[in-house]
């Protein structure tokens, strides 16, 4: 399973600790405009990430 629909930095945690997806989709809840990333988004999402997974 792939989780893909609007995951940002705020909600990706609530959304990992209810299902163990194979991968995940980091599309458009990191986008600030269509296709173009926003870099302080993604560096925030993944120290959330770290935060919870790193060991």
């Amino acid at each position: 399973m792939i989780i893909r629909w609007g995951l940002t930095p705020d909600n990706i945690l609530d959304d990992l600790i209810h299902v163990y997806p194979n991968g995940v989709d980091l599309s458009s809840g990191l986008e600030f405009v269509l296709g173009n990333k926003d870099i302080d988004t993604v560096a925030k999402l993944f120290a959330n990430l770290k935060s919870k997974f790193a060991s």
